[in-house]
Parts: structure tokens; sequence; C-alpha cells
């Protein structure tokens, strides 16, 4: 265990989950990140369990597996999707937006997070139509211990 990053009880109860993806070693970052009610999802890739890309030339598949993506990691710190405050959604082109707004709109409908699209030059890889990051707050009920995430 890293005593700067991983125990709660050096770090103010921040807890950390590994991301399990080729870039979190590289790129030194944790898929999400809980202090108390409060937790932010790491841009998701729309990668399956085992890595493999989701939807080539799908943007609407894609981004239906990195709202899956985003909402597995809550879990593994007891938040749902209903605790989701802010969406930022990367497009690589705006062209994708309809497709991508209709898999946001089938899971935030009711919950209406905070939102902001933008469309950047490139994404990590060539296939990616849209990465998705979410933040996370709980009202109302105790925060996760890092024994019980383990």
């Amino acid at each position: 265990m890293n005593p700067d990053s991983d125990d709660p009880s050096r770090t103010g109860g921040k807890i950390c989950v590994k991301a399990f993806t080729p870039w979190d070693d590289m790129l030194a970052f944790s898929r999400v990140v809980c202090i108390g009610n409060e937790a932010w999802v790491s841009a998701c890739a729309p990668l399956d369990s085992q890595g493999v890309m989701v939807g080539v030339g799908d943007a609407y598949a894609q981004a239906c597996q990195c709202i899956k993506n985003i909402t597995q990691a809550l879990a593994k710190v007891h938040f749902s999707a209903g605790d989701i405050v802010r969406t930022r959604i990367y497009l690589r082109s705006f062209q994708d937006l309809d497709d991508v707004a209709r898999a946001h709109r089938e899971t935030f409908a009711r919950i209406r997070p905070a939102c902001a699209v933008l469309a950047v030059a490139d994404l990590v890889l060539p296939e990616m139509r849209v990465y998705i990051e979410a933040e996370a707050r709980r009202i109302g009920a105790a925060p996760a211990t890092a024994q019980e995430i383990q």
C-alpha cells in the first residue's frame, strides 16, 4: 500500500480505487476517488472489463459503455447513478452529440446532473468517439469507510 495515496487513515479518509486500464500506472491516477460523501470518477473510456473497445464506430454504444463504467466505479465506493451531480463529456466530434446525448439521457433524465460537452482534438485511442467523467455527492448517508470498500 502506498502510504501517500492509498491509506485512508493517512489521507484524511481519501479512498482511491484503481482504474485497471493501460494508462493508470503511466498517469498515476485512480478510477474513482472518494472523500466522505463526495466521489470523482476519472474520464472513462468505452472499454469493457477485459479492456476491449466497445462499439467501434458507434458513439451511442461507446457512451453507454462509458456510463456503465462510471456507475460500476461508483458502486465500488457505495454510490449510485442517482448520486451523480455533474458529468463531463469529451467528444472527438460534435457530429456524435445526438447519439451520445441519447445515451446520457437514458441514464440521467430524472437525475439531471450539471453537464458539459466538449469536442477535443484527439482521444487516447483512434477508435474512441467519447470519454465521460462524473462527480457524485451523497446526501444524508454516512460516508463509506476503507474497510467497507475492501
